[in-house]
């Protein structure tokens, strides 16, 4: 985990969720501050000219690696005594007299007392699978858009997110990750991209040209 920080900013007429994000914060031990708009700028200079009148700072949050948090998980499952099978898709669970006794995969059967439902988007299909139903899980695709920036971020800027445009973005390599932080259902498959998200991705972005700001993937 990077340890970057988060920036929660708002208009006015949002501004008392900030302060009851903060009082939750504080209740919790978690700490944060207010900070008005030119302190918040200061933080992260992209927001000059942005839409808001205030901002809650934490500097305990940060982003994290989920490529090495993954890899971590499965580093300690090995270690005790897991066994990693890649490629073998569920067919079906198998339920005897009302409790899990295996699953059936494509390469054969495995007897177990215990199912753990990790599916992600097709976790309402495993759900069926094993005669619960889908329990209103449903599969839903949110857009990230890596883009350029002149001049680059700051590397150690938190990331950012507007309560009012619903946008988010942080520094990565040399550019911004951002977010228009749809959340559009979408089947359980491979997501395909929908070229209307980077419209409103430009649009709640308020981006002032392509020249400073443009998609690389």
């Amino acid at each position: 985990m990077r340890r970057c920080g988060s920036l929660l900013v708002a208009g006015r007429e949002r501004l008392a969720d900030l302060e009851a994000s903060h009082h939750t914060a504080q209740t919790l031990g978690i700490g944060g501050e207010l900070l008005g708009p030119e302190d918040a700028v200061r933080l992260v200079p992209a927001l000059r000219g942005a839409p808001f009148a205030g901002a809650f700072w934490t500097d305990s949050d940060g982003v994290v690696d989920i490529h090495a948090l993954l890899h971590g998980y499965l580093a300690a499952a090995r270690r005790a005594g897991a066994r990693i099978e890649y490629g073998q898709a569920i067919t079906a669970v198998q339920v005897s007299s009302g409790r899990v006794s295996g699953v059936a995969t494509a390469a054969g059967s495995v007897a177990t007392p215990c199912v753990v439902n990790a599916a992600g988007g097709w976790a309402g299909v495993v759900g069926d699978l094993a005669g619960v139903g889908t329990r209103s899980l449903v599969p839903r695709r949110r857009h990230l858009f890596q883009t350029t920036v002149d001049p680059a971020p700051g590397r150690d800027w938190p990331f950012v997110w507007h309560n009012d445009l619903d946008v988010y973005f942080r520094p990565e390599g040399n550019g911004l990750l951002m977010s228009p932080c749809d959340a559009t259902p979408h089947a359980p498959a491979p997501p395909v991209v929908d070229a209307a998200a980077e419209l409103l991705l430009a649009d709640r972005s308020r981006a002032p040209s392509r020249r400073c700001c443009r998609r690389t993937s």
